[in-house]
């Protein structure tokens, strides 16, 4: 078709028609493409969305196996009110706590020494405040002694889906 100069007006016509017959047809194929890609690009990201909350749970349920060996180790177990705290509490607990093993430096002390005054304080919240649950906890620092006095900030949400913050550094204000 490089020369139309000596196709006749009819036969023009009929070859365009041609043309743009062919141009609906394979802009037609090229949509039903196109949904059949946002379809397979939707059923990946459901796939990749359920892989990554299946990972999150087979790693939450691991850590929740690993909670037990820092209990047994440390006995914690048998402290008044140890129930209460729910796996999830337990987790966020020994996720966060200082777990520097201090008797490398000669220390006498479990190893895990901070978790029981951890599971101390959030029991004795949680029996004040019983619909509240530990959402989160952070280091906010500590004193320089052997073993260090650590200071956490408690994140705790009640029923009502109110967050409240408790604890931290301490600072003596003269």
């Amino acid at each position: 078709m490089s020369d139309l100069s000596t196709y006749s007006m009819e036969q023009l016509h009929e070859m365009n028609h041609t043309v743009n017959t062919q141009l609906k047809e394979l802009d037609a194929e090229k949509k039903n493409q196109q949904q059949q890609l946002r379809i397979l690009q939707k059923s990946i990201d459901d796939c990749v969305a359920q892989s990554k909350k299946l990972n999150a749970e087979i790693k939450r349920r691991k850590d929740i196996e690993d909670i037990e060996s820092i209990i047994h180790t440390d006995n914690i177990s048998s402290i008044t009110g140890f129930a209460t705290l729910t796996p999830d509490e337990l987790l966020i607990i020994t996720k966060n706590m200082d777990k520097t093993d201090y008797r490398n430096y000669g220390a006498t002390f479990p190893r895990f020494f901070d978790f029981e005054r951890i599971c101390k304080e959030v029991i004795e919240l949680k029996q004040k405040y019983t619909t509240w649950t530990l959402k989160g906890l952070k280091r906010g620092g500590q004193y320089d002694t052997m073993p260090p006095k650590t200071f956490y900030r408690y994140i705790y949400k009640d029923d009502n889906g109110f967050y409240f913050t408790i604890g931290g550094l301490l600072v003596d204000i003269d």
